[in-house]
């Protein structure tokens, strides 16, 4: 009878002498998933204090959902509601809530192959080809019709491309607000943290940080 071993983890590296940015790279964070649930999202976005964020990890507790639900339950490695950490980490994690708000303005919802399919307006000829170029815009629905309306895709007639734009309009992936850009975001989110600013939750660097997080278009160097 052979006996199952689970999978041996990669050991949690210690900080060192790491910033927080460094140290997200030691751990091979994955990338922010900018359209998911904040709760699935890696301990790291929310928590800035480096050796904090290791005692927290080599502990098993690596999501922020679950960070959260252990200090509801009090069993959370010492912490409470009013633990210094944890209300830091709550700060963060508004902050992120509204980033990502605005930063989804205007993208709407991706598109991929079943979207395509749904439509109705993507013949078996043509979903291959058009699914393809869908992924390789990252899903944009936008992009995706300036695309096809510029001939990417051959023989895709003017009025199937009108179809689609229309399904798409109605199922959520087009959104005819305007994209923000990182100015644009900061100016409308600083406002909505100037309380967890003000107690001392947030500091300038860290909204610094986040905003820069959500709004680049490629993950730093070790978060790709």
């Amino acid at each position: 009878m052979i006996e199952f071993e689970p999978p041996r983890r990669l050991p949690i590296p210690a900080p060192e002498d790491d910033d927080w940015e460094a140290y997200g790279r030691r751990l091979n964070v994955p990338p922010l998933d900018r359209r998911g649930h904040l709760g699935g999202t890696h301990l790291w976005y929310v928590v800035d204090d480096v050796h904090e964020l290791y005692r927290l990890l080599t502990h098993d507790i690596n999501k922020w959902g679950q960070l959260q639900t252990l200090v509801d339950i009090g069993s959370a490695e010492g912490l409470t509601r009013e633990s210094s950490l944890f209300r830091r980490a709550c700060a963060a994690a508004r902050l992120l809530e509204h980033l990502l708000r605005y930063w989804r303005q205007g993208r709407g919802e991706p598109v991929d192959r079943a979207v395509l399919e749904a439509s109705g307006a993507v013949s078996d000829s043509f979903i291959d080809e058009v699914s393809q170029l869908s992924l390789s815009l990252d899903g944009d629905a936008r992009r995706l019709i300036e695309e096809l309306r510029a001939g990417r895709v051959r023989r895709f007639r003017t009025a199937q491309i009108d179809a689609l734009e229309g399904y798409l309009g109605e199922c959520g992936c087009l959104d005819d607000q305007p994209i923000l850009d990182a100015v644009g975001i900061r100016e409308i989110v600083t406002p909505l943290v100037f309380a967890d600013c003000d107690n001392g939750l947030l500091s300038r660097e860290r909204v610094d940080q986040l905003v820069a997080l959500v709004t680049r278009n490629t993950m730093p160097v070790g978060l790709e």
